[in-house]
């Protein structure tokens, strides 16, 4: 008898599988699960997910090694990777023929840009909007994971991410964002969801996100802005870095870079933003009091802390004080 003939194929919507239904398919031998586990731990290791690559073979380490997983997959950026490339491997590969069945339900997104585009080409409100993701809970660390996502194997589903995004905040008119600020110049400027947003392609809100970074990095990563400018002197930062020409901000798009600098300068970012906006020294010969020494990236110490608290060789409060060091020193 055919042993492959005897075994009913399984069909499954890969694109809907949560943490629990793919660890399930990790420990079914007859659907060859072990190897597939193999070759999505061996991976997600790589990125911080601290499973052993192969299967527990005893009760008690194959349960911790479960919950090392969900722990894991309980960002939604590592998910959707681990939903994605599990679909690939089991496509791909002659083994699973006859066995899975696999399906992706999902619309499959184009490419999504990787630099900042020349210009803003959403109005200032939408803007301003997609900026104001990043002071509030949630959204804020969806933002998060985009930014550490772009520099690893995760980049691939960046397109869900954004999806995500914009479904869950952009476009949601639950999600309340209520930032004014009396500054004259960014009176107009109102983060209210309108119906036109739902139009926007995804392409244009992450390219849009992208500029948003490029010029606030500029003012970030200016000692003697963020060291020496208070709330009481907007007007300074108006005049002497928004329109400075050093920083090369044009004039339609200084409005909303301004709310931008008020908003986000008065509120706590996510770790891996806040990172990433200060990474780099910005010399300016019109800027007053430019500090000219640069200051060493810090992306690389924040990235190597991160992987020893996922590897736990580091404590909880030892990882919290070093990045408090780290961040500190920018």
């Amino acid at each position: 008898m055919d042993l492959k003939a005897s075994i009913q194929v399984r069909e499954i919507d890969f694109a809907t599988l949560t943490d629990e239904s793919l660890w399930s398919i990790f420990v079914t031998k007859s659907l060859y699960g072990g190897a597939l586990a193999y070759a999505v731990l061996s991976r997600a290791n790589k990125m911080g997910c601290v499973c052993s690559v192969s299967l527990q073979k005893s009760q008690e380490k194959r349960t911790k090694q479960f919950q090392d997983w969900r722990e894991w997959c309980s960002l939604a950026c590592n998910l959707l990777w681990a939903r994605l490339i599990s679909f690939q491997v089991v496509s791909q590969r002659e083994s699973y023929k006859g066995r899975i069945l696999a399906t992706w339900s999902k619309h499959v997104a184009l490419p999504l840009p990787v630099t900042a585009c020349s210009e803003f080409t959403l109005s200032d409100d939408c803007v301003a909007r997609i900026a104001s993701l990043a002071v509030h809970g949630d959204s804020a660390k969806l933002l998060d994971q985009v930014v550490f996502c772009a520099h690893d194997d995760r980049r691939i589903i960046m397109s869900e991410l954004w999806f995500k995004i914009k479904c869950d905040f952009v476009c949601n008119a639950s999600f309340e964002v209520t930032s004014e600020f009396a500054f004259s110049q960014v009176q107009h400027i109102r983060q209210a969801v309108h119906l036109d947003f739902l139009e926007i392609p995804l392409e244009s809100i992450a390219a849009t996100w992208l500029r948003i970074v490029f010029h606030l990095q500029k003012l970030f990563s200016c000692s003697s802005l963020s060291q020496s400018c208070r709330r009481s002197e907007n007007e300074t930062v108006w005049t002497h870095y928004i329109c400075c020409p050093s920083f090369l901000i044009p004039m339609r798009e200084r409005a909303i870079i301004m709310w931008i600098w008020l908003l986000w300068s008065s509120k706590p970012l996510p770790f891996f933003l806040s990172a990433q906006l200060r990474s780099a020294i910005v010399a300016s010969s019109d800027a007053p009091c430019l500090a000219d020494k640069p200051v060493r990236t810090a992306q690389d110490r924040l990235s190597e802390l991160v992987n020893l608290r996922f590897k736990r060789l580091i404590t909880k409060s030892e990882y919290e004080m070093k990045r408090q060091c780290i961040l500190s020193s920018l």
